[in-house]
């Protein structure tokens, strides 16, 4: 059963007695909700007020105020850089709480569902990746002293995705009875994927870049969840957005705004790996919803919610028909699959 729990009086006590004080007046408060989020250890809640409404952020994954000054810092960049993010209120934000503003619920996956025609999600993806362009043309040597410059998705981060989803997708929720050799040949596979996934060129990345962290607020598209920010490949964002478990954009329209992106930005940025692209793009499609369907078993099985389990399905689909185009990750689809469909 999905554990909803959580203290709204705790909370009303820590904002009452907090900085937030000078934003919210307790004779305002009027009520605290819980507010669906994606498959992240974050909480979010609505604060609602007499006058407006805030977004309440609980991030219990890092400790102490350095957190919050990195949001923050993260929100700064973005936002000098054209890409519209949340508004933070300018308090002493207690550690692991960020207030920020309330874009209301539309995600662009609800926006989707109310559009009909290919074109016109041809058009709301094609708005999604110029902002995707604009956070990739950030130039990280502006910001060498900021921590998120310092931090790579090099082979090393990409296996402990992947080591991630064996130990919670296959020993977890599949229950699977994994030999010595059969990890030793995921793990073999899948580190040759990472290499050449962590060999650049490498951009500033949003690293959730999906279909639920983007709002839909008085017709203008923000962009949430920024402060995991890291240096990776183009593609990872790129994959994240286009082979959403969340939402199944249209094959042909996927077609269409790949190449859209290769000309905007590979070519016109003049990366190496262009003739890689296809190879790169499908790598790290694999590698990508491998890491997603572990988060979504990780959170069933550590927390109890079952609302991340309907993806599995779509995405280990997706991981199989990209690795029937490669015959030399036959051994890989071999002996992952053998375990999915047997458990």
């Amino acid at each position: 059963m999905q554990n909803n729990s959580f203290d709204v009086d705790a909370i009303i006590k820590n904002l009452k007695r907090s900085s937030f004080s000078g934003k919210i007046k307790e004779q305002d408060l009027k009520k605290v909700e819980k507010v669906s989020g994606d498959a992240s250890s974050r909480q979010y809640f609505r604060i609602k007020t007499k006058s407006k409404n805030y977004i309440l952020c609980l991030d219990k994954s890092y400790e102490g105020p350095s957190n919050n000054n990195h949001f923050r810092k993260v929100q700064e960049v973005l936002k000098h850089n054209g890409i519209s993010v949340p508004e933070l209120y300018k308090t002493n934000l207690d550690p692991n709480m960020i207030l920020e503003q309330d874009l209301g619920d539309q995600t662009l996956r609800s926006l989707l569902a109310e559009k009909n025609s290919d074109q016109d999600e041809f058009l709301i993806y094609k708005s999604c990746l110029d902002i995707l362009m604009m956070i990739h043309q950030i130039d990280p040597q502006k910001y060498q002293g900021e921590a998120f410059t310092k931090l790579f998705f090099d082979h090393i981060k990409l296996m402990e995705e992947v080591n991630f989803t064996i130990e919670h997708f296959l020993r977890g929720f599949l229950g699977a009875k994994l030999t010595q050799r059969d990890i030793d040949i995921l793990q073999k596979y899948f580190l040759q994927i990472s290499h050449l996934l962590a060999n650049g060129p490498f951009v500033l990345t949003h690293r959730d870049f999906h279909s639920k962290n983007i709002m839909c607020y008085e017709r203008e598209l923000f962009v949430i969840d920024f402060q995991d920010i890291r240096m990776g490949l183009p593609h990872y964002d790129l994959v994240s957005i286009l082979e959403d478990c969340y939402y199944q954009v249209r094959r042909e329209n996927v077609n269409k705004l790949k190449k859209y992106y290769f000309d905007n930005f590979i070519v016109a940025n003049n990366l190496k790996g262009k003739s890689d692209f296809e190879k790169l793009y499908d790598y790290m499609t694999i590698q990508r919803t491998f890491k997603a369907i572990g988060s979504f078993s990780f959170v069933f099985m550590k927390k109890g919610d079952p609302r991340f389990l309907k993806y599995i399905g779509f995405g280990m689909e997706k991981i199989k028909e990209k690795l029937s185009r490669y015959p030399e990750l036959e051994i890989l689809k071999k002996n992952l699959f053998k375990y999915y469909y047997g458990n």
